[in-house]
């Protein structure tokens, strides 16, 4: 049948009349009139699709649908009705007929008239106030809400939504046996009560007792026909009806929980295919077990334990559960398995599980040798470091998190929907700076991943790194490369006073950028012939040397976290460019060694005895200043005397340590940018030594400015003399170069 509406006529209920309360059974003329099954409420008629149940199947008698009230209604009077199968054979009702009298007036039914109001020793059946007539079932219980199925099952009553003003009731149907007919159809019927009395039915006995009943291969499926519904048919009213009800079923369904809150929204969708196992504990404690695959339903047996698995993974990925609903209710805490008791009478349980899948959310930890904010294939990778997570998980619960780097420097996190922050965690009291990602003043720890929004089903998070290093530190070593071999050799000692400069891109490194401790970007080596500069950043720089008057670059070893980098030798050796730090375990360290000759370059007695020749007069005294030789007149003297082979020791030294002491002055001088060199290559130094000899020019002239000052008696020591006078003829005629 199809689904119609009724029309509300809103007549007022007229008062019952004694007429109206007996009918002949002798009548005649057809019954007039129709009735209907309805919904609950009385909105929809013949509703055979929406019965779920059959405590949804309600009476309804009156006008037919769009008609007024006065069309199609049943005459006023009493009325017996009764559940039957298709055929009527089979009576399905399952109380006394006292239980299902209605009282109709105006066409539509007013009344469940209640077995307390019927006096079953009088033809008309009914007397008010005559007490209970030794009646005890609970024919009618009336189960809030109005509007809604009696879950007793025993003949609730509602207002009829569509003729409610005018005072109209539906009726429930219920109790009544499942129909035998293989398409689940029931006919419900009534007929006037004084016909039914005349026809001999019988009020007030169970049809269990007074009509016994109807089995089928030892099955009961209802009682035998009642004959107060005998024929003729025509004063009787009749519609089929359908219900849909089921036998107990349990339901499951599952969801992805895109946010992790346990709530179902919008656009989280269903997941199907999900296997879950469904086990039904018998009262008898045997137990059934079977699986199905989301959303997935299953008929199972009354006054049972269902079980509802779901498994711990699907299709091979690692998911959470977030929530469990049972009919509606959470479950706390969330768990894979369930527990749904089936009670007697319940048809149906529901099952949702939310589901979430963990994001992976990983990285590595390197050293950044160029803190240059990345972690390059060839930056080292770093163990043993604590990665932390922390934040608001879907729920709105805390999480906090750790992990530690493995061998290869790397972490991951497997995170629930929710809202992070992930950072590294930095060891104490160590000298370690942060790069990636960058946080003001590269302070170890400052660097975060904020604001991280995760939702299930995420690709992965990658390259979550964290970037750090250790401040540079750079060695700069000089010494006195006396055979200018490119080798420091035992009794060439280091240098003080030579000038280095430490220079970045180009330009001066600027201790305010970077280096924890102020410190000059040039140094003049100490005793030890040494510059340092600590606490730089890892950078390219370079080292450049000024190189000292009267010398040459002969080497420069540069050493490299412990390692021999590099040797250079000959031009260019005083400014060395180093690569991008490489660190060792702890830290950049780098150590330079400056190697330098000097240009021994003398000039002999001969050449000073013609100064004319390149010398002004006031030249030549600049040059004699601090000189043995006071003024030129002495000069002259001393550099035209024939000394040597007269014999005279003394003046021979005297000759030889002059020109020495003028060679010296001219490279001073030199240095001092005076111009007084005009093309010949004095570079004469008191550091130079005769290839051969260890002692140094300083050493020999030493010597002889004592015999000068205080020149021995006679001859006695004029084999000392001379060997003075001869290593300082040697200085005087060296011509060492690089």
């Amino acid at each position: 049948m199809t689904r119609k509406r009724k029309v509300a006529a809103g007549l007022a209920l007229a008062a019952l009349t004694s007429a109206a309360m007996s009918m002949s059974v002798a009548q005649a003329a057809p019954l007039a009139g129709a009735i209907f099954t309805t919904t609950p409420d009385g909105g929809i008629v013949n509703e055979n699709v929406r019965y779920e149940s059959k405590l949804e199947v309600y009476l309804d008698g009156g006008p037919g649908p769009n008609a007024p009230q006065t069309a199609a209604g049943l005459p006023d009077g009493m009325y017996v009705f009764q559940i039957t199968d298709p055929s009527g054979w089979v009576l399905l009702s399952d109380d006394p007929s006292k239980c299902r009298v209605i009282e109709v007036a105006n066409g539509i039914i007013v009344r469940l008239v209640l077995p307390t109001e019927l006096d079953f020793s009088t033809n008309d059946y009914y007397k008010p106030g005559n007490g209970n007539n030794g009646f005890t079932l609970p024919c009618h219980v009336p189960d809030p809400p109005d509007g809604a199925a009696g879950a007793s099952g025993h003949h609730d009553t509602n207002t009829d939504r569509d003729y409610g003003n005018a005072g109209a009731i539906v009726v429930q149907m219920m109790p009544f046996l499942d129909t035998p007919n293989p398409g689940g159809v029931y006919k419900a019927w009534v007929t006037p009560l004084d016909v039914y009395k005349g026809r001999l039915g019988n009020l007030g006995d169970h049809p269990d007792v007074w009509l016994g009943t109807v089995k089928k291969r030892g099955q009961v499926l209802g009682y035998k026909n009642d004959p107060g519904f005998g024929p003729p048919r025509s004063v009787q009213k009749t519609d089929n009806f359908k219900v849909k009800e089921q036998p107990p079923m349990i339901h499951v369904f599952k969801f992805h929980d895109l946010d992790g809150d346990g709530i179902k929204d919008a656009d989280e969708p269903e997941i199907e295919g999900w296997e879950v196992t469904i086990r039904e504990t018998l009262y008898d404690g045997t137990y059934i077990e079977n699986t199905c695959y989301t959303p997935c339903s299953k008929t199972v047996a009354q006054e049972s334990i269902v079980t509802v698995t779901e498994s711990a993974s699907y299709m091979g990925e690692g998911w959470e559960i977030s929530y469990v609903l049972v009919d509606g209710q959470a479950q706390i805490p969330a768990a894979r398995s369930v527990d749904v008791p089936f009670a007697a009478g319940d048809l149906k349980h529901v099952v949702k599980f939310g589901n979430f899948k963990l994001t992976p959310k990983s990285g590595i930890k390197c050293k950044d040798l160029k803190a240059d904010g990345r972690c390059d294939a060839d930056d080292p990778k770093l163990p043993g470091w604590t990665i932390k997570a922390s934040g608001t998980a879907g729920k709105g619960t805390n999480f906090t998190q750790t992990k530690t780097t493995d061998s290869d420097g790397a972490y991951r996190f497997d995170l629930p929907p929710g809202t992070y922050m992930v950072e590294e965690v930095c060891p104490t009291n160590t000298d370690w700076y942060q790069s990636l990602p960058k946080p003001s003043g590269y302070v170890c720890g400052n660097g975060r991943y904020t604001n991280i929004e995760i939702r299930s089903g995420d690709a992965p998070h990658l390259n979550n790194d964290f970037g750090n290093f250790q401040p540079v530190q750079i060695i700069a070593k000089k010494f006195n490369d006396l055979d200018a071999d490119g080798v420091k050799d035992a009794g060439e000692d280091f240098l003080k006073g030579v000038k280095f400069c430490l220079l970045q891109g180009g330009a001066e490194v600027d201790s305010s950028d970077f280096l924890k401790m102020p410190q000059d970007a040039c140094q003049v080596t100490d005793s030890y012939g040494t510059v340092k500069w600590e606490n730089l950043f890892p950078n390219e720089y370079t080292v450049d040397e000024e190189v000292p008057v009267g010398a040459f670059p002969t080497a420069t070893e540069v050493y490299i976290g412990g390692k021999f980098y590099t040797k250079i030798v000959g031009s260019g050796a005083d400014k060395v460019a180093l690569p991008f730090l490489v660190g060792c375990a702890d830290k950049g360290y780098a150590e330079l060694t400056f190697g330098d000759g000097f240009k021994c370059v003398g000039l002999t007695p001969g050449y000073w005895s013609n100064w004319r020749n390149h010398y002004t007069e006031a030249e030549f005294l600049s040059l004699l200043s601090g000189t043995i030789a006071g003024s030129i007149d002495a000069a002259d003297e001393l550099l035209n005397s024939n000394s040597c082979s007269d014999g005279n020791a003394i003046d021979c030294m005297r000759k030889f340590l002059l020109a020495n002491q003028l060679t010296l002055n001219l490279t001073a001088a030199i240095a001092d940018g005076r111009n007084l060199f005009n093309g010949d290559d004095a570079g004469l130094s008191e550091l130079c030594q005769v290839p051969g000899y260890t002692d140094s020019l300083g050493y020999w002239l030493g010597k002889a400015l004592s015999l000068h000052q205080n020149p021995p008696n006679g001859n006695r020591n004029r084999d000392y003399i001379l060997t003075v006078k001869t290593m300082l003829d040697r200085f005087a005629n060296m011509n060492l170069r690089p």
